[in-house]
């Protein structure tokens, strides 16, 4: 009998341990551990954090960090972002002199005046992020448009003082930067996409 209850426990712990790595996978254990404050709730139709504000703004608990092809960005718990490793083409965004770095830096990217950070994607040779005004600000490489800025193609190293474009009044609420070009979806469920198109990207 003894046994039998003992033999209980360690399925029903074994279980238990196998459902919380499943939630942490998903990003449910995030989710339901944020900070909720102000007028935060949850969207029953969907597994994101509605946060209040001037129109309906999200943000996605698993954009936080990303890893590129040769570099590496996080977003601080106070919205500052930092990125590290390999910057031929600017994709630190730290308007340095596109020197390689093991460690990230001692001072924050500078997204604007006030700004902060609230997702980041990092690809091979640029970098994407939305600020928590919902503007997307773009740094790296821009050989086919990537960076969205509607300039000339060249690389930065270093956020714009402009945000890309959206449409009028439009913010953003996820970006992913690809290989050479960038998607967002909009406040308005709306997708956007610019850069590289040789494969109907």
């Amino acid at each position: 009998m003894q046994r039998s209850v003992s033999h209980g426990k360690t399925v029903q712990s074994a279980f238990l341990i196998i459902i919380m790595i499943i939630m942490t996978q998903v990003g449910y254990l995030d989710l339901i551990n944020s900070p909720r404050t102000g007028n935060d709730s949850f969207d029953d139709d969907s597994s994101v954090m509605e946060t209040g504000g001037s129109g309906s703004s999200f943000a996605y608990s698993n954009d936080k960090l990303s890893a590129g092809g040769y570099h590496t960005c996080a977003i601080l718990d106070n919205g500052d972002l930092k990125c590290w490793g390999w910057d031929q083409n600017g994709q630190l965004g730290d308007g340095g002199s596109y020197t390689n770095t093991d460690a990230p830096s001692s001072t924050a990217i500078d997204l604007g005046t006030g700004r902060t950070a609230v997702a980041v994607s990092s690809a091979a040779y640029h970098t994407c992020a939305i600020l928590d005004n919902g503007d997307v600000k773009c740094w790296g490489r821009d050989n086919h448009g990537q960076l969205g800025d509607g300039g000339t193609n060249i690389d930065t190293n270093a956020p714009s003082s402009t945000a890309i474009a959206l449409g009028t009044g439009r913010t953003a609420v996820a970006v992913h930067a690809g290989f050479s070009h960038t998607c967002a979806i909009l406040d308005n469920g709306d997708m956007k996409c610019w850069g590289r198109d040789n494969y109907g990207q």
